[in-house]
């Protein structure tokens, strides 16, 4: 599994790459480098601990990006981020308490449209996989086995993700901008180690806020 995610990784940085190298020679082509907070507003539920109220979620993303202008307010781009957000939630059981590290690389393509010079307005796809996806469970009312196959239950499960994202910028000076978006992903099953049953549910969606560089 390492080593195909290595493939996957290797390939999508050389097509990025060289997509930007050949976009030097195009004149309405930009590149893009951003970075800032994520805001989490997950979802999860078990059916050992039922429905869970999400505590606190926070993280960072840093991101490339490939615009290239088709017509005069239109573009269309290429993304290429890293996003890491972690998580604690609260069970319906006061004696329990899980946290929860999600870090995925995500490719995404859309379109973009600019109402003026220096605001874009932009939506798309994006699809990935998890690189980091820890989780702690600790439980009063549940054995230490039970403890040890939910958490594998959950890794296994949550493997890779979709979903739609939809943003804004604005360039304030020269090629510096802020950016927000909004990402949400797709509803996620949880299945037992090994087996078909289902034992859960969780979606992650988040706010990003940052500031970047255009060139």
């Amino acid at each position: 599994m390492n080593k195909l995610k290595s493939k996957i990784v290797s390939t999508i940085v050389v097509f990025i790459l060289l997509m930007g190298y050949n976009a030097n020679a195009q004149k309405r082509t930009f590149q893009r480098v951003k970075a800032g907070y994520s805001h989490g507003m997950p979802k999860l539920s078990l059916d050992k601990l039922g429905e869970l109220e999400t505590k606190s979620s926070h993280g960072f993303y840093a991101n490339y990006s490939l615009e290239i202008r088709f017509a005069e307010r239109f573009a269309y781009f290429m993304d290429l981020s890293y996003e890491q957000i972690h998580s604690e939630f609260t069970p319906t059981l006061p004696t329990a308490s899980i946290k929860n590290t999600n870090g995925s690389l995500n490719v995404a393509l859309g379109l973009k449209f600019y109402p003026i010079y220096n605001l874009g307005i932009y939506a798309g796809g994006f699809g990935g996989f998890n690189i980091v996806n820890n989780i702690a469970i600790s439980s009063n009312t549940m054995k230490k086995d039970e403890i040890n196959d939910l958490e594998e239950a959950f890794d296994k499960s949550l493997k890779s993700g979709y979903g739609l994202r939809f943003g804004a910028d604005y360039r304030f000076v020269d090629n510096w901008f802020i950016d927000i978006s909004y990402s949400w992903g797709n509803n996620q099953k949880i299945k037992e180690a090994g087996g078909l049953k289902e034992i859960g549910n969780y979606r992650l969606s988040y706010i990003s806020a940052g500031i970047g560089y255009r060139f």
